[in-house]
């Protein structure tokens, strides 16, 4: 009698097609998903940078102001006249009350990486916020400071929005039922 072991070529092939045509169905989908987890960092690198900037404008009884960054010769800068917060965020205390970021005034800079990822595009409605000595958010549309984050995913645009009240308190709408919340609408 013959003792059988091992595989015959014609279970191979199938087994191989049946893995190539799961991994063509699932690799996709994996790629949004992992780039939409993209934009949830973004959110909570937002949220996270504006708790600390309320907390050292209520720590220091000082108004605390966050503008988009820029690159500039080796050192960060606020933006000037940019409503483009792709590149990060910068949080300083306007000690000299001139609305402009001098290098003694640094508090803290949240950079969004950019990697092999679809680039977010963060923009904004206004080109820099205030953080209040009594920790509120300034300027605000209908009571709300809006972010947009703009991906392009598989030739899609995938957008979502980071809304603070005036107190701060963070919203996230990210998918099509959220879109639709009467709050995430103000956003739009």
């Amino acid at each position: 009698m013959y003792s059988t072991r091992g595989f015959t070529l014609w279970e191979i092939v199938i087994v191989i097609t049946i893995v190539a045509i799961l991994a063509q169905i699932t690799i996709p989908g994996l790629a949004v998903l992992t780039q939409q987890k993209r934009s949830d960092v973004i959110a909570t690198q937002l949220d996270d940078t504006v708790r600390f900037a309320r907390a050292e404008a209520l720590r220091l009884n000082k108004g605390i102001m966050v503008c988009p960054i820029s690159h500039w010769r080796g050192t960060y800068r606020c933006a000037a006249n940019n409503r483009d917060w792709s590149r990060g965020l910068m949080v300083f205390m306007d000690v000299n009350n001139d609305g402009s970021y001098n290098t003694d005034e640094l508090l803290k800079i949240t950079r969004f990486e950019s990697s092999s990822l679809a680039t977010a595009v963060v923009s904004s409605s206004s080109m820099r916020y205030t953080i209040n000595a009594d920790s509120t958010l300034s300027p605000t549309n209908n009571g709300y400071v809006c972010f947009k984050l703009d991906q392009l995913i598989n030739n899609h645009n995938y957008i979502s929005y980071v809304m603070f009240n005036s107190y701060g308190n963070m919203t996230y709408c990210r998918s099509p039922k959220d879109l639709q919340n009467s709050e995430c609408a103000l956003c739009r």
